[in-house]
């Protein structure tokens, strides 16, 4: 859903960040009644835990849900969504290296299998673009309209 309210907002001309403020502001709410409070209220109420968890929401949350949404600007949803399986294998290389986690051999194959999977669906769609439009175009791809002396037709904005 996320994706998809980043691609309206980005079609209607807001910020990526007004669609991530709104989806924050009611995932908050529906955690916030949700959560055990006391809990809670245990974890922020010294500094450290606040640090911590201030540090990790806006790193770890904030920061890979901004630029998902802004990337909708310039990607298509559908490769979005594609390269958004890999948050899985990141998420287990970031618990191995800062963290120290183990990471199992059948977690290795996994990783390995979706990042094999990510590979496979953009070079099919890849080849299926190319069959139904004859051509590959890039997204950003503009073809220049101003004739100029050196052969090449093309920017990148």
């Amino acid at each position: 859903m996320f994706l998809v309210g980043s691609k309206i907002c980005n079609d209607r001309g807001l910020h990526p960040a007004s669609s991530l403020f709104y989806t924050m502001l009611f995932a908050d709410a529906i955690a916030l009644l949700l959560c055990y409070h006391g809990a809670l209220v245990e974890a922020v109420s010294d500094f450290n835990g606040l640090a911590m968890g201030m540090a990790l929401g806006g790193l770890l949350t904030l920061t890979p849900f901004f630029l998902y949404g802004w990337s909708t600007q310039y990607i298509e949803p559908t490769m979005s969504s594609m390269v958004s399986v890999l948050e899985i294998v990141s998420a287990a290389l970031v618990g191995y290296f800062i963290f120290s986690e183990t990471v199992s051999f059948v977690r290795i194959i996994g990783m390995g299998l979706v990042i094999a999977s990510v590979i496979f669906l953009n070079i099919k769609f890849h080849k299926d673009y190319v069959k139904k439009y004859g051509e590959y175009v890039p997204p950003g791809y503009k073809e220049d309209t101003q004739p100029s002396s050196s052969n090449e037709p093309t920017r990148y904005e």
